[in-house]
């Protein structure tokens, strides 16, 4: 599979240092002794691995009032020597003018066209739609409610879908507008600037080419405007470490056109960029694009970071190209039958002190289910 695209940069601690400290792990008990940098830690106004002992007032890295969480060993430990506040499990921040969410210890905002953060802090969700054709009743708007809530409470600067927002097959604006709606109702939830991917359920029956009068593709840019006027766009974050460049592809959409966008932009992101984030619905094998290896063969030959693909309904790291790849279509729709990926979540990047990002994998309810960082751009 293509390499996902999406960055999450999370705060880095600042005035890293090393040393042994005890604390207790999540039911309270007494835990061994660790030795790590302030990196693996999360304070306690960061989000974090551990799990609140009972009766304990929880703080965001999920541990009793002052204890810091241990991100490795998931267990609360009272703060490191040397380390303090702002860092890599994301911080409070603050709301910009542009509508984002600032991070990373600093003053910053990520609009609809990017902006400024110290350190990468952002949420990853995918696929969200009901089980069956024109089921408005059925959409599951528990679960994407859900997941906003955790972007917010989770102080995410701004969150990226990697597609499908609906299933309307009669192709009637009216109900796909009602669906669109409901994902919208959501996003509302959540306090900073959403980003959207195109998926296939947004490109049935017809060309998905600007000027389509398609129902779905019609009601999704109605959604996108605020953010773009086509399917495909990039924007760009600086971070103290690097610019991060998101490039978003819609690869049911695909033309000379956006292949000629999509060769300049990965080849300005290759100059200036530390960090290239491509974001597309469909994994790298999948077949039911007939174009997917020509999008990809482009996105192949170029610096990336991480590669971000929906539409299987699952979580998977993918071990191509170097272990970048994530697949993210846990937003809701039904999911694969079985399997340890099987779960409605999302999932949180951050960018390291270290320069690393850090994928992390939530279910619904908070529980994390996978972590991984990779390297900027090799």
């Amino acid at each position: 599979m293509q390499r996902l695209l999406a960055v999450v940069v999370l705060g880095g601690l600042m005035g890293c240092g090393v040393g042994a400290v005890d604390g207790l792990d999540g039911t309270g008990e007494a835990s061994e002794d660790v030795a790590s940098s302030c990196s693996d830690y999360a304070s306690p106004d960061q989000s974090g691995s551990c799990h609140c002992p009972s009766g304990g007032p929880c703080t965001a890295n999920g541990c009793d009032s002052g204890k810091w969480c241990h991100l490795t060993t998931n267990r609360c430990v009272n703060a490191p020597s040397g380390c303090s506040a702002g860092g890599s499990s994301g911080s409070t921040g603050s709301t910009g003018s542009s509508g984002g969410t600032s991070g990373g210890g600093s003053a910053g905002s990520v609009g609809p066209s990017g902006g400024t953060v110290s350190l990468l802090h952002f949420g990853l969700t995918g696929d969200t739609r009901p089980p069956s054709c024109n089921d408005t009743s059925g959409y599951p708007s528990a679960i994407i409610n859900g997941i906003a809530d955790q972007f917010k409470a989770q102080k995410a600067q701004f969150a990226l879908d990697l597609g499908d927002h609906m299933f309307v097959c009669d192709y009637t604006l009216a109900t796909a507008q009602a669906q669109m709606q409901l994902y919208q109702a959501a996003q509302a939830r959540y306090p900073g600037t959403w980003y959207m991917t195109m998926g296939n359920h947004e490109c049935s029956h017809s060309p998905c080419l600007k000027g389509s009068q398609n129902a779905n593709y019609v009601a999704f840019m109605d959604a996108l405007a605020p953010i773009a006027s086509l399917p495909y766009y990039s924007f760009d974050v600086k971070t103290e470490k690097g610019l991060a460049t998101f490039v978003i592809v819609a690869d049911n959409a695909w033309d000379s056109t956006q292949a000629s966008w999509l060769e300049s932009t990965l080849s300005t992101a290759d100059t200036k960029a530390t960090y290239t984030i491509v974001a597309r619905h469909h994994p790298q094998d999948d077949t039911s694009v007939p174009t997917n290896a020509d999008s990809l063969q482009i996105i192949r030959k170029h610096k990336l970071s991480l590669l971000l693909t929906g539409h299987s309904h699952q979580y998977e790291h993918q071990s191509a190209d170097g272990a970048r790849d994530l697949v993210l279509g846990t937003g809701g729709a039904p999911l694969v039958a079985s399997g340890s990926g099987a779960f409605n979540g999302y999932a949180l990047v951050d960018q390291l002190s270290s320069g690393e990002l850090q994928v992390s994998v939530y279910d619904v309810g908070g529980t994390l289910h996978d972590r991984w960082s990779v390297s900027p751009n090799p």
